[in-house]
């Protein structure tokens, strides 16, 4: 069930930020001699990692700029700590991967195709495997997603009207996001 709430950026920041920390937890308690439960690839020395899908369709339009300015206050306050890797889909990637640096000035324009999430899953699989994955869309896809993404957690960004994605994914927080607009009385 998605969380409804106005303050959905506190409910965000949590969510990434518990995805970050287990992983931190994990690496810290982990020798070299011994079998770790930790995923191939992982290394106590790397960065958390956090991969954004964002579905260029133009569903998210109305909620962009919200988003956008999140990423950025989360990217300053992990800057040097954590890694942020985009893609932008529709029918195929849009563009990326790219690393969310501190210049980044946001998302493209909305194309008007449906998203497929499978490309965006396949390509961030280039970079690894990620602490957390965001997937940011309204659930209203071209076809249901077949690849399972090679992360720790799964958060959901959906704008008010949505269809849940959840059941595509294994540990799953959803968020529905309010921005300014929506809110009742601001």
């Amino acid at each position: 069930m998605a969380a409804v709430t106005d303050n959905w950026r506190e409910l965000f920041f949590a969510a990434v930020s518990e995805g970050i920390h287990v992983y931190e937890e994990r690496s810290m308690w982990t020798s070299p001699w011994k079998k770790t439960d930790l995923p191939p690839n992982y290394s106590i020395d790397d960065f958390p990692k956090i991969g954004i899908i964002y579905d260029a369709s133009g569903c998210m339009d109305d909620v962009k700029d919200e988003i956008v300015k999140v990423l950025k206050e989360f990217q300053v306050s992990y800057c040097g700590q954590a890694e942020f890797w985009v893609v932008e889909v529709d029918e195929t990637v849009r563009n990326g991967p790219y690393e969310l640096l501190p210049d980044w000035k946001g998302f493209g324009k909305g194309t008007g195709k449906k998203a497929n999430l499978d490309p965006a899953i396949d390509a961030l699989g280039v970079i690894g495997w990620f602490n957390v994955l965001i997937i940011a869309t309204d659930g209203n896809l071209a076809s249901e997603p077949c690849l399972s993404p090679e992360a720790g957690a799964v958060i959901l960004l959906y704008p008010q009207n949505h269809k849940s994605i959840a059941e595509y994914f294994l540990d799953t927080v959803e968020i529905i996001i309010r921005n300014y607009d929506q809110n009742d009385g601001g």
